[in-house]
């Protein structure tokens, strides 16, 4: 798991430069306004989703790994609290579906690591890294970009 400033995005483009100056011309060209959907900056390997939707509170089941894809988490408007932590050994609450890449465990949040993220940090998370994003109050909005990287453009 990577938790930065925005403005860093850029010291970890030598992981794989050509991905990393996709997603950065794609972050370019975004603001709050931007239109929800999917943009694929590499078909199916790297491609990017921009979500709107009202925060909510922590689920002890929806902690999420994934096996494909690497995710890039940025907020363009809003705040939310992802939660953090490692998955092995947790209950199931919803096995692994090849289609979404996707699990779901079961979690006590004071075993996790709440994040804030806004407009100004992002989150990497790596394939079986536990997360549970979009928690927040569910009076609040975010305007989100989910990035996702297919695990073998990094070599993992």
């Amino acid at each position: 798991m990577i938790f930065d400033k925005i403005e860093n995005l850029k010291n970890y483009a030598g992981l794989a430069p050509e991905v990393f100056e996709k997603i950065t011309a794609f972050l370019g060209g975004l603001s709050a306004d931007t239109e929800d959907g999917r943009t694929e900056l590499m078909g199916s390997d790297l491609y990017a989703m921009v979500q709107r939707y009202n925060t909510h509170p922590f689920d002890a089941d929806k902690l999420e790994t994934h096996t494909r894809y690497i995710d890039i988490q940025l907020l363009l408007a809003g705040d939310e609290v992802i939660y953090y932590g490692y998955a092995d050994g947790l209950p199931v609450t919803s096995p692994y579906s090849d289609e979404k890449d996707y699990a779901f465990y079961r979690a006590d949040k004071a075993d996790l690591t709440p994040l804030a993220l806004n407009d100004s940090n992002f989150a990497v998370f790596l394939p079986e890294e536990g997360h549970a994003p979009g928690c927040g109050d569910p009076a609040k909005g975010v305007v989100k970009v989910v990035i996702k990287i297919r695990r073998t453009l990094l070599g993992l």
